[in-house]
Parts: structure tokens; C-alpha cells; sequence
């Protein structure tokens, strides 16, 4: 009896250690595949990490550049209203009294032309002398 207790005990541990043996396998697997997801997930930080930086280095860039189109903005509306004022309101100034002129002259030219003499019908030899201010 007791060499067949020997000889299970033997069938058992040989049924065992292959069992130990393929969960080993299996374990060794295991960790090979989460070493290489750990690898792939650490390239991947990495990735991420460089990606974030240009995205903030951009992110600065972007600013720097709607910082300087505010301050061309605000330029070109100095610009604009100093144009306005010093070169189209001078022209509309001008126009204005060009056309207050001309108004002026039409009148005068239509006042001499109904002129029909002082005491008698001598239009046609009569002159005016006209100052225009």
C-alpha cells in the first residue's frame, strides 16, 4: 500500500507541477503583455505630453497675434478719425463754402441780369462792381 500511495502521490504531483507549470506560462504571457501595454501607454504619455506642449506654445502664439490685431485695430481707427477730421470734414468745409459761393453768384448774376436801370431802361449800360465774401 504504500508504494501505491507513493505512486499516486507522484501521479499527483506530476499532474500539479504541470498545472503550476502552464499558470506560469500563462502568468509570463500575462506580464509580457502588460509590459508591452505599459511601453505603448508610456510612448503614448509621451506623445500626449509633447502634443499639449505645442498646443500651448501655439495657444501663445495665437494671443501674441490678437494682441498685436487689437493694437492695429485701434491704430486704423486713430487713423480713420484723424482722416476724418483733418481731411474729409476740411473738403466737406470746402465744398460747403465753394457751394455758398456759387450760390451767391448765381444770385447776383440773376440779380443784374432783372435789373432793369435806376431811373430809366439803361440795363444794357450799366456795370456792377460786386466784392464777394
Amino acid at each position: 500500500m504504500n508504494n501505491q500511495a507513493i505512486d499516486t502521490t507522484c501521479s499527483t504531483l506530476t499532474v500539479t507541477s504541470s498545472k503550476v507549470k502552464e499558470q506560469l506560462l500563462a502568468l509570463r504571457n500575462g506580464l509580457v503583455e502588460l509590459e508591452n501595454g505599459s511601453n505603448t501607454l508610456y510612448s503614448s504619455s509621451k506623445k500626449i505630453t509633447e502634443g499639449i506642449s505645442s498646443l500651448y506654445q501655439g495657444t501663445n502664439q495665437l494671443l501674441e497675434g490678437v494682441n498685436r490685431l487689437v493694437s492695429g485695430t485701434s491704430t486704423l481707427k486713430s487713423g480713420i478719425s484723424t482722416y476724418n477730421q483733418e481731411g474729409i470734414s476740411t473738403l466737406v468745409g470746402y465744398a460747403d463754402k465753394i457751394q455758398s459761393k456759387t450760390n451767391k453768384l448765381k444770385k447776383l448774376i440773376q440779380l443784374s441780369e432783372d435789373y432793369k436801370g435806376f431811373a430809366s431802361d439803361n440795363a444794357s449800360s450799366t456795370t456792377f462792381v460786386s466784392v464777394i465774401k
